[in-house]
């Protein structure tokens, strides 16, 4: 089962202000169980990732493990000091060289989180009236260093926002969950056994 996100191409858009996270995790769950599965595992990327733990913490009695490529955990306060004074003290190169690219992601790369969690409807305005613009926006955003992405699939994206015209709406959560600051999503202790993948790009 590949459910889509509430407001992003081939599901309607939320109609309810503040639906975010939590509600999209009982919609899924509830989709699941009224398809016959009671016990299943989930497995989530980017939003997905958060999606699918917070279905993890919400319903452990049927969310029995699930997988995400996207984890953001904090070290223990002690390492968190010694990285302060001296990363070389508790990281190895590779780590280093992970955290180094981490920063430069998030200093070059985080531009579009900025906008579409503020201000997402001058963006749409823009972008659901220009295929170009539209292009433009996703294309970016699907740049691979590793050139996975062939021009095919980058269309092929392209053509689901447009076609749908969702992408104003697969902005909400950025706006949502902004207002929310995902309220503990990363903190808060998770039960259910979780596996994490990490790809070098």
């Amino acid at each position: 089962v590949v459910p889509s996100i509430p407001g992003f191409g081939f599901s309607s858009r939320p109609e309810t202000p503040g639906f975010g996270v939590n509600d999209i995790a009982r919609i899924f769950n509830k989709l699941m169980c009224s398809l016959g599965y009671n016990k299943y595992v989930a497995q989530g990327g980017d939003w997905g990732s958060v999606i699918t733990r917070t279905i993890a913490m919400q319903f452990p009695k049927n969310c029995l493990g699930f997988h995400v490529n996207l984890a953001i955990a904090d070290p223990p306060p002690l390492t968190s000091f010694l990285l302060y004074i001296n990363p070389q003290l508790v990281l190895s190169k590779n780590d280093l060289y992970s955290v180094a690219k981490y920063q430069q992601f998030i200093k070059t790369g985080m531009g579009y989180y900025a906008i579409q969690s503020t201000k997402p409807h001058m963006l749409a305005y823009g972008l659901t009236d220009s295929p170009i613009g539209l292009l433009g926006w996703i294309g970016e955003m699907l740049r691979s260093p590793a050139g996975f992405i062939s021009k095919d699939e980058v269309l092929t994206n392209l053509m689901i926002y447009w076609i749908s015209k969702s992408i104003y709406s697969s902005m909400l959560i950025y706006k949502e969950e902004s207002v929310k600051k995902f309220s503990g999503f990363w903190t808060d202790y998770c039960s259910v056994p979780m596996g994490y993948s990490a790809f070098p790009q």
